[in-house]
């Protein structure tokens, strides 16, 4: 999911993708650190797919934080995906970005740029998009959150059929 990969990004690799990193971060000293390297452990996605997918995240990662605004970069980040019952494997490069502004009700409008990795509850599939995505992250503090995918320009894949 769009917010899934943010959320294994925060569990890095957590559980946007999609709750919004509280960091203490101003904006002029996130600018300033490089991107830091992502933990290469391997995380479990399930219910994305019919099968549990292992997946493995490789490259650096950053949160830029202004105002209500949070900006999440990829530098050379790469996502290996396995279905444990086949053995099927497929890698992407995954270095797009979010744009995540919280809005006065307490959602999130997320708009994903480049290639990204999106799934969670309410997304059908484990998505690659290449292009220009907007999600709607409704409850993002709660485990009850919901992502509504609003808007696509460009291409969309399921790994899962990848991976079946």
């Amino acid at each position: 999911m769009y917010w899934g990969r943010v959320m294994s990004r925060m569990r890095v690799v957590t559980t946007a993708i999609l709750s919004v990193a509280a960091t203490a971060l101003t904006f002029a000293p996130a600018a300033a650190a490089p991107p830091g390297p992502v933990d290469s452990e391997p995380v479990a996605i399930e219910g994305a797919c019919d099968f549990t997918v292992e997946s493995v995240l490789t490259g650096k990662f950053k949160i830029i934080e202004h105002g209500d605004t949070s900006i999440y970069v990829a530098p050379n980040q790469k996502i290996t995906l396995t279905n444990p019952e086949n053995g099927k494997t497929a890698t992407y490069v995954i270095t797009g970005s979010f744009h995540d502004e919280v809005q006065p009700d307490g959602s999130i409008v997320s708009k994903a740029v480049g290639k990204n990795l999106l799934w969670g509850p309410g997304v059908q599939g484990l998505l690659l998009t290449t292009g220009n995505v907007t999600v709607i992250v409704t409850g993002p503090y709660s485990e009850d959150y919901m992502l509504s995918l609003q808007s696509s320009r460009g291409s969309i894949v399921d790994v899962c059929d990848v991976l079946e």
